[in-house]
């Protein structure tokens, strides 16, 4: 069973991210992470973390929504071509168009098929025929239930030539639904080669880390031999921080993360927020890998 959660519930869910991360830069800040006013993230791992950690929590609610309703919008485009044929092979079959909308109802219940036999249920006690119809498009809430409810309308309209309006829909839906199954099993490649990409960003950062400036750091003298002439000014001209350079590649796996999700599921669905899903693990990765990773 598909289920279709509301635009009202997914618009209220769009400030969970904002509160989550506002909540996270005030106790970062109350906990004195924020050390210079002028900066723009804090100068520590622990403040850096405690934010990316709060946006992405706050992102799981709507990443849940837009994969709930993806794959609503899926199941409906995928039954829509289905439900067509049954209804066509019904009144050839010497039905009559309400029952052959019924028996093809019993077959494809969710989410097509529910919402159509209970505006039948409604038209047979009377309201009419178009009325309760729409009452059938209201219930499915999405963009693509106009257009299929308005071919049943003319299909019923139609009389005889009923099986020619719903042949016609029939074919063009097949077009649509099997560009959309190619595109998808062609370009699902790409998910194993951007989240590959992903793994080798983060043990490239970690390596540079704990390979490059760890060791640098290590070598710096103190300010005291630079200012007695025990070393040479012109290399160490100011102290290297070790988590601010950490800090900066977080955020940077932070935002290669975050749209790394949103262009993959763009690409392969022509969808950006089934892509949340992908970002949300993606920095889940994330995540683990600097609270883990041995800096």
């Amino acid at each position: 069973m598909r289920i279709y959660i509301g635009k009202n519930i997914e618009y209220i869910t769009y400030a969970i991210p904002a509160i989550a991360t506002f909540i996270s830069i005030f106790l970062v800040t109350i906990q004195g992470y924020f050390n210079n006013r002028f900066v723009i993230i804090p100068e520590s791992f622990q403040g850096n973390n405690l934010i990316i950690i709060g946006f992405t929590l706050g992102l799981i609610p709507i990443a849940v929504i837009k994969a709930i309703n993806f794959a609503y919008i899926r199941s409906f485009e995928k039954n829509l071509p289905k439900f067509l044929d049954m209804v066509i092979e019904n009144i050839k079959g010497g039905q009559t168009f309400l029952k052959a909308l019924e028996n093809a109802s019993e077959i494809y219940k969710y989410p097509i098929g529910k919402e159509i036999k209970n505006a039948i249920a409604k038209f047979k006690l009377g309201l009419g025929f178009e009325e309760s119809m729409n009452l059938a498009e209201k219930r499915l809430k999405i963009k693509q239930a106009k257009e299929f409810i308005s071919i049943i309308k003319k299909a019923f309209f139609a009389g005889e030539n009923a099986v020619n309006v719903l042949k016609s829909a029939s074919e063009y839906y097949w077009l649509l639904e099997n560009y959309r199954a190619t595109r998808e099993a062609q370009l699902k490649i790409y998910i194993p080669v951007i989240v590959l990409s992903f793994i080798v960003f983060l043990f490239l950062s970690g390596i540079t880390i704990a390979q490059l400036f760890k060791p640098l750091i290590q070598a710096q003298p103190s300010i005291e031999n630079v200012t007695a002439g025990q070393a040479p000014i012109q290399v160490f001209l100011f102290k290297i921080n070790l988590e601010a350079i950490i800090s900066s590649l977080y955020w940077m796996g932070f935002f290669q993360a975050l749209f790394s999700g949103l262009i993959l599921s763009k690409i392969i669905y022509n969808n950006t927020g089934r892509g949340l899903v992908y970002s949300v693990s993606f920095l889940f990765m994330l995540i683990l890998f600097y609270n883990v990773y041995p800096f």
